[in-house]
């Protein structure tokens, strides 16, 4: 049975531009009251909204030039760098996922889904590009089915899924619900499609399938005339995470069956008027002029996030620039920073290419930066700016030159997972 979006309908009367007729009185009444609390700027830590909560995300001085150290945050960090041989050149990393003491990966290429080991030892290729019922035209996306040990390739270009075994057997394939989807998930017994707001195929930005493959859910609907931007979907044990592309200030999740707002960025002044979203958000409207505007007017731009037990790492845009955020769920506090001092790992957090397990956060680090980052600790003057001690400096050094041997000027990308403090 296809279930349609009918919840939270109180938040979207603020957040999203949709037309509901039915329950007239009530949603007004809900949507004076939280614009109120917005316009106002007094939204509480944990604000109520149509009768449940919803954490905020307090972000009023996105400027903040305090620089934060990611050891306030993560108690350590396992660099991977990944090998490289004939049988396995990869271009820019667009996907990792971790099963126990494996790494599966898809690159921009898209030939197959790589597996490795955390010595970053190649073990395996999981699908290929073909014609055939075993293979796919384009790897557009995959995900991991842990408890079955199942592998969900989506192609796009032929409207497939296609499914193997963890140790890459040919399972099933079929073809995907007349939806251009351009990422999948899998979570509690369910896949999960999100589209780029666009009107091709099913108009909504989230389906779910059920174990036979038909249609199950269908979440917020899509614009006819919709842009193309890339969703975020987040897998977090039995949750999912889920940001539109619709340059929103709430991210969803569905939980236990239920889709509903996770959480709220509170942006003040620098939240986007809904005028000028419902603009952005239209393919129709000439875009040079709308990321002017967007940077002029100093509007905050969600980007990436990871969630763990007690802490979200949130990334934004300001006035076109990336900024770094770290909310607690325990102290309800939420603080920003224009940059962040990398005594973890000695390497850059990639933040635009993030992804997670349950306690990691999982970045890439191109190796043809590695001389520069050599440089960098050998110098007295950087380590006085940083407040990196010489010890910490030492520990870099030993770590990038480890990591110089190994590599050259066409290794594959570095993987980075940091564990995140309890």
């Amino acid at each position: 049975m296809v279930v349609e979006l009918k919840i939270t309908v109180e938040l979207q009367m603020v957040l999203l531009p949709l037309q509901i007729n039915k329950m007239k009185n009530t949603v007004l009444l809900w949507g004076l009251v939280i614009l109120l609390f917005v316009v106002t700027g007094c939204v509480s830590s944990s604000a109520k909204i149509a009768g449940g909560e919803i954490e905020v995300f307090h972000i009023d001085s996105p400027g903040a030039e305090d620089l934060l150290k990611l050891s306030d945050y993560y108690e350590s960090a396992t660099v991977v760098p990944l090998e490289t041989s004939a049988d396995c050149l990869l271009s820019e990393i667009k996907k990792v996922e971790v099963d126990g003491d494996l790494i599966y990966l898809k690159d921009n290429k898209g030939e197959s889904v790589y597996c490795f080991d955390f010595q970053g030892n190649l073990k395996k290729k999981i699908g290929h590009r073909g014609d055939g019922p075993e293979d796919f035209v384009e790897l557009t996306s995959f995900t991991l089915d842990k408890e079955n040990g199942l592998v969900y390739v989506y192609s796009r270009a032929n409207d497939k899924i296609v499914v193997y075994r963890v140790n890459g057997d040919f399972v099933e394939s079929f073809p995907s619900p007349g939806y251009y989807a351009v990422e999948i998930e899998y979570v509690d017994n369910r896949l999960f499609l999100s589209g780029i707001n666009s009107g091709v195929g099913l108009l909504y930005n989230l389906i779910s399938l059920d174990s036979s493959h038909k249609v199950e859910g269908m979440y917020m609907p899509s614009a006819e005339f919709g842009v193309s931007r890339h969703p975020m979907l987040k897998k977090v044990k039995d949750d999912l995470y889920f940001y539109p592309p619709l340059y929103e200030d709430t991210i969803y999740v569905v939980r236990d069956g239920k889709f509903e707002a996770g959480f709220l960025a509170d942006c003040g002044k620098h939240t986007m008027p809904k005028e000028f979203r419902e603009q952005a958000n239209d393919g129709r409207v000439i875009w040079p002029t709308i990321g002017i505007d967007m940077i002029k007017n100093g509007y905050i731009l969600l980007k990436n996030l990871a969630v763990f037990d007690r802490l979200v790492f949130l990334r934004f845009d300001y006035r076109g620039q990336p900024r770094y955020g770290f909310y607690d769920k325990d102290q309800k506090t939420f603080v920003c920073t224009y940059d962040l001092k990398d005594d973890v790992s000695y390497l850059a957090l990639n933040s635009q290419h993030l992804w997670q397990t349950d306690d990691q956060v999982i970045s890439t680090f191109d190796p043809n930066k590695l001389d520069h980052y050599n440089s960098l600790y050998s110098d007295p003057d950087y380590l006085k700016r940083m407040h990196l001690s010489q010890q910490q400096a030492d520990e870099a050094l030993k770590l990038i030159r480890g990591l110089l041997d190994k590599t050259s000027e066409d290794a594959n990308p570095i993987l980075i997972f940091y564990k995140v403090k309890k």
